[in-house]
């Protein structure tokens, strides 16, 4: 088999796994925002709005 032929396919395997992880990444990226918009209410209903909490702050004053 002709080197360039050989080559050829391998970039051709390659183009077409990473197209496949590019479609696979858009689709659970898809399902996944679709289904968090169905299950934030519902786990609202169960345990309550989300909390938030802010994040400590250090300080230090230095006098002289």
């Amino acid at each position: 088999m002709h080197p360039f032929v050989r080559l050829v396919g391998i970039m051709a395997v390659f183009v077409l796994a990473a197209l496949g992880w590019v479609v696979l990444g858009g689709v659970m990226s898809s399902r996944t925002t679709d289904q968090r918009a169905t299950l934030d209410g519902r786990v609202a209903d169960l345990w309550g709005s989300p909390q938030t909490q802010a994040a400590l702050v250090f300080e230090l004053h230095w006098t002289e």
